[in-house]
């Protein structure tokens, strides 16, 4: 509840009263201009509590008269149709007929009830439940439509009683029709059926009027809540008592509409000027209307039927509780809709953007969002002039909720003068709820309808948008609220790319020249140079930490800017790093002379605040030294005690002596 200047409680309450009387009592009348400031106020204080109680039914049904045309509304229909009808459940009576195609008339589905054998009132509960899935699709969500029969009464006709088939086993009164030769889609409550079936005999009609209870639903076939507002737009009451129905038959009953709890379930009712309904309220909390004397025997078609017999009324929900009573051979046709703006149009549709598909991951960084949308027309998108226009949204915790820019048909409109706006922070979430009352009338008069809305939501990150893994920015759906419709746009997100990372680097004598990945030698003296620069948009404290490279020796004194070594780490530490200032360190190592081939490798570690960083690994390889092989120059003559040169000269000395042995021996053979 939002209180302006000094208005006081009681004040606040007092308006209240008066437009909760107002739309009781008004029933369509213009309100005194008085009256009228007084509403306008009321609403602008009280949108959330209004929004409350009208979501619980805390408010009666606001019924409204048009001079507009009913009969050119052009609403979301919901296909309830054969082809997605699915049989949920069946009372243990209930029985199930198929009309084959005949002619122009194609294949219908009737349901009937068997009944006793008596010419008694009779009533039998949980008839039967069907779901058309798929019926259509809204916001990007499927939808189902779910019809529940709860309740049928057979009321016995005065004018005729038994038919030939009363007292046939199998015989049912037809109540449900579904099929597509009364309208696109829909179902019809009627006590007869049509057309002409001769696959079936079954149907006993003129026995009993008919009163079907029905609760229509539309569900999201996900299975999440359905936000929708479920619209009907019943036409052609008009059968009365004394009406031929057919060559002489006159029915019994009136054909009559009722709503179960009119004032906790029904939003608004808008009847036109022509409309020719009484109204009374029953037992049980039903409401009813029926044909009054204006209307002729001969009933009302076209435009007449939405117009004089017919209406339109809104929930306050997804779901709407109905009754229909059928007289002897008639029925009414129900279709299930909404009001979904651009449908006819899809580029009228409710649309946001942002500025920023990417942005850096900082505080503060400007990120603005654009929404767009077209004013519904009334008596074509939506049942009636717009009471009361409204747009909310909100934001990611990851951003904070500057301003807001309206425009309307292109033109800058006025803060405090044409609307207002409320900002509410979700202090459990962290979120920012702003809401944008429209607070002049005339800014969505009827014929504003298809003109555009334009708003600009400027908003910066804040210190949220630094937590470490979390790198994207969710805005979710802006709504339009028109009186308790409320149009979603899209949602949009924004990537955040991360700071720059720390950067290592390795310098030889020449500072201005890297070596890192070049090969480095025994007993060079390395310079490590480490860089981090804060761009997260606040000031920061940093943490800097590298552990001495093995296979070196630190250069004792050589960490520059306060860095303190221990046990072979150095830490450096800066408080308060301003946003895009740098923080530069260096240390310098001797590498240890005999190395030989082992590599140098080093990765130090930047912790913040906020984040916590490996740098690059510095990689630099060292050269292999070789061991020199000796080779003996005097091969031929071993020193003592060379075994290694010893052995083969005895070989030597051995192979000489068989030689020599084998020569006597062949000289003496020949001697003889």
């Amino acid at each position: 509840m939002y209180l302006l200047g000094h208005i006081s409680d009681w004040v606040l309450l007092t308006v209240l009263h008066l437009n909760i009387k107002e739309r009781r009592n008004n029933y369509g009348k213009k309100a005194s201009a008085a009256n009228s400031q007084i509403i306008r106020i009321a609403t602008i204080l009280s949108d959330d509590v209004w929004d409350s109680c009208t979501e619980y039914g805390s408010f009666a049904a606001v019924k409204t008269t048009t001079d507009l045309n009913l009969a050119n509304l052009n609403l979301y229909e919901f296909k309830c149709r054969q082809e997605n009808m699915q049989v949920v459940s069946t009372g243990s009576g209930t029985l199930k007929e198929v009309v084959t195609p005949n002619g122009s008339w194609t294949k219908s589905t009737v349901f009937m009830h068997k009944y006793q054998k008596s010419n008694s009132k009779q009533d039998y509960d949980n008839v039967l439940e069907l779901l058309f899935t798929n019926a259509g699709e809204v916001n990007g969500k499927k939808v189902n439509v779910r019809v529940k029969v709860s309740h049928l009464q057979l009321n016995p006709t005065v004018y005729y009683g038994q038919q030939a088939n009363f007292n046939d086993a199998n015989a049912g009164v037809p109540f449900l029709t579904v099929d597509q030769n009364w309208g696109d889609s829909g179902i019809q409550l009627m006590d007869y059926v049509y057309p002409d079936h001769p696959n079936f005999t079954n149907d006993n009609i003129w026995s009993f009027n008919t009163k079907t209870d029905v609760t229509a639903t539309l569900e999201y076939a996900v299975g999440t809540p359905c936000d929708l507002k479920l619209t009907m737009q019943p036409a052609d009451i008009d059968v009365k008592p004394g009406n031929p129905i057919a060559g002489n038959r006159r029915s019994s009953f009136y054909e009559e509409l009722g709503v179960k709890d009119l004032d906790s379930t029904i939003d608004k009712i808008v009847y036109n000027r022509a409309v020719s309904l009484d109204e009374e309220n029953r037992s049980g909390n039903w409401h009813w209307w029926k044909a009054n004397a204006s209307i002729t025997a001969a009933g009302t078609s076209g435009q007449d039927e939405y117009n004089k017999t017919g209406f339109v009324m809104r929930s306050k929900t997804n779901s709407i509780t109905f009754a229909y009573n059928s007289s002897v051979t008639s029925g009414g046709l129900f279709k299930f809709f909404a009001e979904v703006p651009y449908h006819n149009n899809p580029g009228t549709a409710a649309k946001k953007t942002v500025d920023k598909a990417q942005a850096p991951k900082r505080v503060g960084e400007p990120i603005n969002y654009t929404v767009r949308y077209t004013v519904p027309r009334p008596g074509t998108d939506i049942i009636d002039d717009i009471k009361s226009l409204k747009f909310a949204d909100t934001f990611d915790k990851k951003v904070d909720f500057k301003e807001a820019i309206v425009k309307f048909d292109g033109n800058t409109l006025v803060k405090g003068q044409d609307y207002q706006v409320t900002v509410t922070p979700d202090n459990e979430n962290g979120q920012d709820h702003v809401e944008i009352n429209i607070i002049n009338n005339a800014l969505f008069a009827r014929d504003k309808g298809g003109k555009v809305y334009e708003i600009t939501y400027k908003t910066e990150t804040n210190s949220r948008a630094l937590v470490e893994g979390d790198n994207t920015i969710t805005n979710s759906a802006a709504k339009m609220y028109f009186d308790n419709v409320s149009v979603p746009t899209n949602t949009v997100e924004t990537k955040l790319l991360p700071p720059t990372k720390p950067n290592k680097d390795v310098f030889k004598d020449d500072m201005s020249t890297s070596v890192d990945g070049k090969t480095v030698k025994g007993g060079d003296v390395l310079t490590y140079k480490i860089t981090y620069k804060n761009t997260i948009g606040r000031a920061d404290d940093v943490t800097i930490t590298d552990a001495v490279p093995k296979y070196t020796k630190y250069v004792a004194g050589s960490a520059d800017n306060g860095g303190v070594e221990q046990n072979g780490v150095i830490t450096w530490r800066k408080t308060n790093l301003g946003n895009d200032e740098t923080f530069t360190v260096t240390y310098k190592v001797k590498v240890d002379e005999d190395i030989n081939g082992k590599p140098l490798d080093n990765q130090a570690k930047v912790s913040t605040n906020y984040y916590k960083f490996d740098t690059n690994k510095t990689h630099n390889p060292t050269p292999v030294i070789q061991k020199k092989t000796v080779i003996n120059k005097h091969r031929h003559t071993p020193k003592t005690g060379d075994s290694n040169g010893l052995i083969p000269y005895s070989i030597v000395l051995i192979g000489s002596a068989l030689t020599s042995l084998g020569l006597f021996a062949a000289r003496k053979r020949i001697a003889r």
